[in-house]
């Protein structure tokens, strides 16, 4: 498959307007498709103000910022979405229901061939497939969040996954500038959630043990390793400090580790109260009296800084 021009965002949320508003930043033809105009609008909006942040910060100049919305176009059709589409990238919400009638529609209506990839943070590829006619086409492309400060991408063949679509999401992530991470199985979770939620399951076992406190635990974290973590990674870590180590500490520490199959007690009262984070004002920290969209942009501030001291 040649280079790609035109792609297809099914999914204005914030994923999807993230994702899309990358590729068009990468020069990329976008149709980004949702299911109102309200849904749409508001994508817009919120992608305007990412691009005024990236000019300020330097990362774009002011003059592009009207070009790369000239090259987002919104819609509520999917034939108008993926009809002439090189590529189409769904970014629905996480609901394996919802998702495989998507795929359904989307295969009727794009070109034949043409890649069909997922955007899901954890549900099987070979599942979300298995209503396709041709599920060789089906990969996934996991983005993270920011799309457009994050620089991974994490592409995971399923069951069905033809070559062709498998290279076709390689190619892509590398051509708008993004780094690509391979998941060598379709298992829940792939890779970087598998680790990630290992990490947060330990973090609220220690909560909820009193082990330590929410602000404890995040202090810990972000100012005795997270630091290391990103120059080097969990591998190279364990290089560093001699795998020998690793293997004495892990031998009288794994056993009182939390292994849980069942979610957190501590979240699941937190939900039934409502108190789900930034989205409603409170979670493990309250944030009634705080700007969300100044914390959200001092977070992207600082996230693109470690970025520059990280390197290529």
């Amino acid at each position: 498959m040649g280079r790609i021009e035109r792609v297809a965002v099914i999914g204005a949320g914030t994923m999807g307007n993230g994702i899309a508003l990358w590729f068009a930043k990468a020069g990329l033809q976008v149709r980004m498709r949702d299911v109102s105009p309200g849904i749409l609008d508001r994508a817009r909006q919120a992608q305007e103000g990412t691009l005024k942040a990236m000019a300020a910060a330097g990362a774009i100049r002011e003059a592009d910022v009207a070009a790369i919305l000239g090259r987002i176009h919104p819609t509520t059709q999917i034939a108008d979405a993926v009809g002439d589409a090189d590529f189409v990238l769904e970014a629905a919400p996480e609901i394996l229901d919802l998702k495989r009638a998507v795929f359904v529609e989307v295969e009727a209506a794009a070109p034949p061939g043409v890649p069909l990839a997922s955007n899901t943070s954890g549900i099987s590829i070979g599942e979300i497939a298995a209503g396709v006619k041709d599920p060789a086409r089906v990969v996934g492309m996991h983005w993270w969040n920011p799309p457009h400060v994050v620089r991974v991408i994490e592409i995971i063949r399923g069951p069905g996954t033809g070559e062709a679509a498998f290279r076709a999401a390689m190619d892509l992530t590398a051509q708008v500038g993004k780094k690509v991470v391979v998941c060598q199985k379709d298992v829940p979770g792939f890779l970087g959630n598998r680790i990630l939620y290992a990490l947060l399951r330990e973090a609220m076992y220690c909560y909820e043990q009193g082990i330590g406190t929410a602000e404890d635990i995040d202090t810990m974290v972000r100012e005795a390793f997270a630091l290391k973590l990103a120059f080097m990674g969990p591998m190279a870590l364990l290089d560093l400090a001699g795998v020998d180590i690793y293997h004495n500490v892990a031998r009288y520490v794994n056993g009182s580790l939390c292994d849980a199959k069942q979610v957190s007690p501590a979240a699941a009262g937190m939900v039934e109260k409502g108190t789900l984070g930034l989205k409603t004002g409170k979670g493990f920290y309250d944030y009634t009296n705080t700007s969300i969209p100044d914390l959200l942009k001092q977070r992207g501030q600082q996230m693109a800084g470690l970025l520059k001291l990280m390197g290529p």
